[in-house]
């Protein structure tokens, strides 16, 4: 009896903790917590430079709305578009002969962008048409957790797959 009373509080508690972590004030591009950074790779100037002691093209953004908020009580998401879809970075392709990888970094006021392969550096802009960064933050940091992980955690517990760019977005109420 005591049993199925403390199973029909936990099954309350969580249904009413997903409904409403669901729900944000409205902000310019969706959530007030999120803001969607778009980049065509038209507008990438890649450079020659290293990602963990390899050779790789590197491009950097100037992103003001990574601050120290993002920094301290957020994270940022990164996504490539590999038509017919959004592909999460670090995105990695095999191909017949080689592999190529496009992963990020962040920093304050940058958004960070490698590409390379076993070969070398490449330039993914066969490939790749587009990138989109969700800048999410989030003020309440579990003890122990980074905001990062934290976030990712949360996201997991709403049953969200952060692989997948529209149920990310859809999740924070981000418009296209």
């Amino acid at each position: 009896m005591k049993t199925i009373s403390i199973f029909r509080y936990l099954l309350l508690s969580a249904v009413i903790a997903v409904v409403f972590s669901c729900k944000g004030d409205d902000g310019q591009d969706g959530n007030a917590n999120v803001l969607t950074v778009k980049l065509q790779s038209s507008a990438i100037t890649w450079t020659a430079g290293t990602y963990l002691a390899r050779a790789a093209n590197v491009f950097t953004l100037t992103e003001e709305h990574v601050d120290e908020d993002i920094i301290d009580h957020g994270t940022v998401l990164g996504y490539c578009y590999v038509a017919p879809q959004w592909i999460p970075l670090p995105f990695f392709w095999i191909g017949a002969s080689a592999y190529l990888s496009v992963t990020h970094t962040y920093e304050l006021n940058k958004i960070h962008l490698y590409a390379y392969s076993q070969t070398g550096v490449i330039d993914p802009n066969a490939i790749i048409t587009e990138y989109r960064f969700m800048l999410i933050t989030d003020k309440t940091v579990m003890k122990g957790a980074s905001a990062s992980q934290e976030i990712l955690y949360n996201l997991r517990l709403a049953w969200v797959d952060v692989n997948n760019y529209y149920e990310v977005a859809e999740y924070f109420g981000v418009k296209e």
